[in-house]
């Protein structure tokens, strides 16, 4: 899904960097980042978010391990968090701004993952920030139904990237 059909949507996005690898990982990260975003995912959101700013805070496995911890009671690493704090609030522009979230992404995790699943770090970086903007929409898996609608969503988005489906498991003779 793109934004051709929409009107004209503002995305105030900030990236925070906590860890070094992640600079040499994707190549114009907050580019790429903005992109995956602002071209394929606002489209998501209500209609009458206009304005939308979200966090997307690049850390390591520990940090997210803490917050896993502290937040979900699961005491080990995990691949992205997302926090929904929705707010909304008036900008120095007066623009009506709604505030998704955090979105926190793990490089040691992503990295061992996308090894593991034979994908390169990008895509997999990128299936994830799907994965973490979704949920901070709502979109949930806890369920057959609900896993099954958000993973229609990211093969979706993905495919407009020319990334393949992430749920298909490859043939391990390739």
């Amino acid at each position: 899904m793109t934004l051709s059909h929409l009107p004209k949507r503002k995305l105030h996005l900030s990236v925070r960097t906590l860890n070094k690898n992640w600079h040499n990982a994707v190549p114009q990260l907050r580019q790429h980042i903005r992109k995956v975003l602002a071209k394929n995912c606002l489209g998501f959101c209500p209609q009458s978010f206009q304005t939308l700013a979200l966090s997307i805070i690049l850390t390591n496995s520990s940090h997210v391990q803490q917050l896993n911890q502290q937040y979900r009671h699961h005491n080990k690493p995990t691949n992205v968090l997302s926090f929904c704090l929705p707010q909304q609030y008036q900008n120095k522009d007066g623009e009506h701004v709604h505030f998704l979230g955090d979105v926190f992404l793990s490089y040691e995790t992503i990295t061992e993952e996308a090894m593991e699943q034979d994908k390169t770090f990008k895509d997999h970086f990128t299936h994830l920030l799907i994965h973490g903007f979704l949920h901070l929409l709502g979109y949930d898996h806890q369920n057959k139904n609900e896993a099954k609608i958000m993973e229609k969503l990211e093969i979706a988005v993905l495919a407009s990237l020319h990334i393949t489906n992430p749920y298909v498991i490859s043939s391990p003779n390739r």
